[in-house]
């Protein structure tokens, strides 16, 4: 290999690098890890205003006047649509997380 495709090489290869480092980035900002559990997820994208409860008794949650989500009463599909589009002052998270993650996040706030 002369020297001109070692060069070409080693650029494309950081490249790539820098890629997967800013994806991998945005990806921890949004969940808090890159491979984060349902409870985790809810903990970095929801327990600021709903509380690690989902009473919602947080500064933010009051300030807001976030939704008790606790107890189990609001649907699946009402929680996919609500954590996606987001309502009120909640911002949508649909663009922030994947499919997989609002599921995580819907079916671990049915255990709230």
């Amino acid at each position: 290999m002369n020297l001109q495709n070692l060069i070409k090489l080693s650029v494309l290869a950081s490249i790539s690098a820098l890629g997967w480092l800013a994806f991998s980035t945005a990806e921890t900002q949004a969940t808090g890890s890159a491979s984060a559990s349902p409870r985790s997820l809810y903990m970095a994208n929801c327990a600021s205003c709903h509380g690690a409860d989902g009473k919602s008794n947080t500064p933010k949650g009051r300030e807001t006047d976030a939704d008790d989500i606790s107890g189990g009463g609001i649907s699946a599909a009402k929680i996919t649509r609500i954590v996606k589009n987001g309502k009120g002052d909640m911002p949508a998270f649909g663009k922030r997380l994947t499919a997989a993650q609002v599921k995580q996040i819907t079916t671990y706030v049915r255990t709230l």
